[in-house]
């Protein structure tokens, strides 16, 4: 099944199906550090896998 990976708006390119989603935010995390401790979202729509990278909101001080 073909997936697509978004975050904050943006489609990321998919680095392969070896790498579930845990793995993906790890090797994009780097790039986006926010990805970091964004929790996952997984769902299907139109028979594509959709996993959504949502980035925690927290407050400061």
């Amino acid at each position: 099944m073909e997936r697509i990976l978004k975050f904050m708006g943006k489609v990321l390119p998919d680095p392969g199906p070896e790498f579930d989603p845990e793995a993906v935010r790890e090797l994009y995390a780097a790039q986006y550090p926010q990805l970091a401790s964004a929790s996952i979202v997984e769902r299907e729509e139109d028979g594509v896998r959709v996993v959504e990278f949502v980035p925690r909101v927290g407050t400061k001080g």
